[in-house]
């Protein structure tokens, strides 16, 4: 469909969520090319860093952001 008509965008998505994925995924790369299993710091450290991605979603991305 969006090769016919664009597709609407919300700036939310660009301004944070699509930079938190990347993050996620240059970090999680390393683990997947190597064949290493995540250690239990390691998990806790993704782990936090989703409830934190979670609280900012419910908190308001605008308000963390700013104007």
């Amino acid at each position: 469909v969006a090769v016919i008509a664009p597709l609407p965008v919300p700036s939310q998505i660009l301004n944070f969520d699509l930079w938190v994925m990347l993050g996620s995924a240059v970090i999680l790369i390393p683990f997947l090319a190597s064949g290493r299993r995540l250690c239990r710091k390691e998990a806790t450290l993704f782990l936090t860093a989703y409830v934190a991605y979670i609280a900012a979603q419910a908190y308001g991305v605008q308000n963390i952001l700013g104007p």
